[in-house]
């Protein structure tokens, strides 16, 4: 017959034989049967309580003192200058030929021992090593104009980090973006050449659009 009653317990019984039952495991049984059915019983009444009811009003405001508030959550993003020289590092780069990594213009680094972007990468890779972060990801960020990215790494490393080669104020802002946790989304940079930003890993981050006549040249990457 169907089962008809909703709150009906519902025991694994497991594999029975004919053996005759022993009248002292029955009881045992039937005991065990009764307070799971009693702790359902219990749960379902607790679970239909009406909290809005006036009985759980407090009657009196001096029943409690607000002690104050605990920030549990900072972001502190870093701030480097490096002192490279970006146009030979852009040579380095050969732009006409880069190997894209996806449709959000992200493409490939590809650098050679001893050139200028070697060692803007060889300088990050340092700067991490001293907070006992070890670079495992970078690659080049090339917005056109009128183009932005959203979540560029979707990995969880510690930290992330963003370089920029080539960009002015009107190249985009750099956002550390929580709307997709319920949070804000708060800037921390616009885009200034020779400056590196450090941040937490964990943080969703983006690039707005850019407004200038010109690429903006990025180079990103993260730390574990």
């Amino acid at each position: 017959m169907e089962n008809q009653n909703k709150n009906e317990v519902q025991i694994d019984w497991g594999t029975w034989d004919s053996t005759p039952t022993d009248p002292q495991k029955t009881e045992t049984v039937e005991k065990t049967v009764k307070e799971t059915a009693d702790t359902q019983i219990s749960s379902e009444k607790v679970s239909t309580i009406d909290f809005n009811s006036d009985q759980w009003k407090l009657p009196d405001p001096a029943d409690y003192s607000y002690l104050g508030a605990i920030k549990n959550i900072e972001l502190v993003p870093e701030l480097y200058i490096l002192h490279f020289n970006n146009n030979d590092a852009i040579k380095d780069l050969n732009l006409d030929n880069l190997e894209r990594l996806d449709d959000d213009n992200k493409f490939k680094l590809n650098t050679t021992t001893g050139s200028e972007l070697s060692k803007i990468i060889g300088s990050i890779r340092n700067i991490g090593a001293q907070k006992s972060l070890k670079l495992s990801n970078a690659f080049l960020v090339k917005n056109p104009t009128g183009e932005s990215n959203t979540n560029i790494f979707k990995g969880k490393p510690l930290m992330n980090f963003l370089y920029v080669l080539k960009g002015n104020r009107n190249s985009g802002s750099f956002i550390l973006d929580l709307s997709a946790l319920g949070g804000p989304a708060t800037q921390m940079m616009d885009t200034q050449e020779n400056i590196l930003i450090l941040f937490e890993g964990w943080v969703p981050y983006r690039i707005t659009k850019n407004q200038s006549q010109e690429d903006l040249l990025v180079i990103a990457g993260s730390f574990d």
